[in-house]
């Protein structure tokens, strides 16, 4: 399995409890429209098994030609370990990303193509 380290290069606030995380696209990492990735925080791998705490499934909500990989995610107050850990985060900080897979392939055949959400997934659909 090839673990990619990479960077924040960019925190976007969409909203007060809603940030995109714009991440360095590492060399050799590829991904198409619609895939999901294993985002994981420094120390998930310290010890004999993975810290699952510091470890999540997230959409990537850009598209390969962007060149940077997308990762938007609600943080409440309230959160989980992970997401105070991620909220802390500044430009710069280290993740790592790893098992990106899509499981939303999207046969163009020229035409129209209407995706609907209720809110699960949509970072997925805006990668189309």
């Amino acid at each position: 399995m090839q673990i990619y380290w990479t960077k924040i290069n960019k925190i976007i606030e969409e909203t007060p409890e809603v940030k995109t995380y714009l991440l360095d696209c590492p060399e050799g990492f590829t991904w198409e429209e619609g895939s999901h990735t294993h985002f994981a925080l420094e120390g998930f791998n310290a010890g004999d098994k993975p810290n699952r705490s510091r470890i999540r499934h997230m959409s990537i909500s850009t598209l390969p030609h962007e060149n940077a990989i997308g990762i938007t995610t609600r943080i409440r107050e309230q959160c989980s370990e992970f997401k105070t850990i991620l909220k802390n985060l500044k430009v710069g900080d280290e993740v790592a990303i790893f098992k990106t897979h899509s499981n939303v392939p999207l046969k163009r055949e020229d035409k129209n193509v209407y995706l609907l959400s209720s809110g699960v997934g949509l970072a997925t659909f805006t990668a189309f």
